[in-house]
């Protein structure tokens, strides 16, 4: 690991880990993650703005030089199914659309525990219908989320393949946080590789959005295990120092099942959700630059 993400990683990602401990009320997490958003604001010549779509409130992201025109990429944010919004986002967003030269869309979800499952899943697909009466083809669309928002990505996918729709494009999902039973052996072996999460907090998070019984008979929510042939071509990044890799790793060997499209990579020294610091650190952006490549290619 470089010396300026080993920095990153022992004092921003550390504290981020301090503020949404699971022993803080779910109100002072929300707090705390709306709080990392003013650390990192986008370019000044970002425009954004709010959308209604079919709904969803959503953010609407435009990097400088972008046409107002330009497709949509829908985006889902992560935080557990729990906390988090596109605010916090929002100069990730900008990164995201100046690289493909799109217009970024992040729905403002449906959160739990007010709002469990399927809620937010609603949502996200509302989102999708929402482009698709823009006019934009779903072959041509792209999709990603991290975290919870990569799981959301793969319910998506899943809503879509049980309704016998098309697909999107491609999708990037980043450390997705998408087995709900928390079956993976890093759960015991990263305790104390990951400064960010813990088991105690992914469970919280994870039994607030759905219960065991609507678990089990929702298949939308067991990408890890459940058929995912028809699924387009996916790009999933992951640290090795997450809780969450076996997440990765169990997607990644249920697509490879189906003969999918699947560029997996584990990025080594890397903590949870990392892309988004690439301009502290080379390592998170040369994993952004890999994902921006799979999506144009």
């Amino acid at each position: 690991m470089s010396i300026r993400g080993w920095l990153v990683r022992n004092t921003v990602i550390r504290f981020f880990g301090w503020a949404t401990n699971y022993k803080r009320p779910i109100e002072t997490q929300r707090r705390n993650m709306h709080w990392f958003g003013k650390l990192s604001p986008p370019p000044r010549s970002t425009q954004i703005e709010e959308r209604v779509c079919n709904g969803v409130t959503c953010t609407l992201i435009r990097a400088k030089g972008v046409a107002e025109n330009a497709p949509l990429f829908l985006y889902f944010h992560g935080g557990g199914y729990v906390i988090g919004s596109p605010y916090t986002y929002r100069d990730f967003g900008s990164q995201i659309s100046r690289a493909l030269g799109m217009r970024v869309l992040m729905p403002d979800y449906r959160l739990a525990p007010e709002h469990p499952y399927p809620a937010g899943i609603d949502d996200a697909y509302s989102a999708w219908q929402w482009i698709l009466q823009q006019g934009q083809a779903a072959a041509g669309t792209l999709i990603a989320g991290d975290s919870a928002g990569a799981g959301m990505a793969a319910a998506l996918m899943m809503r879509i393949k049980a309704k016998a729709e098309t697909q999107p494009a491609k999708a990037w999902l980043i450390s997705p946080f998408c087995d709900l039973t928390f079956s993976g052996a890093s759960y015991q072996t990263h305790v104390k590789r990951d400064v960010e999460l813990s088991p105690e907090i992914l469970k919280q998070w994870g039994n607030a959005f759905v219960t065991a019984d609507k678990l089990a008979a929702s298949p939308e929510l067991n990408p890890c295990t459940e058929d995912l042939s028809g699924w387009p071509p996916i790009c999933i990044q992951v640290g090795s120092e997450e809780v969450l890799l076996d997440d990765s790793r169990m997607l990644r060997d249920n697509a490879a099942k189906y003969d999918l499209d699947c560029d997996y990579s584990e990025w080594q020294g890397m903590w949870h959700v990392f892309q988004p610091y690439g301009k502290f650190a080379p390592e998170p952006k040369q994993a952004f630059n890999a994902a921006m490549a799979f999506l144009k290619g």
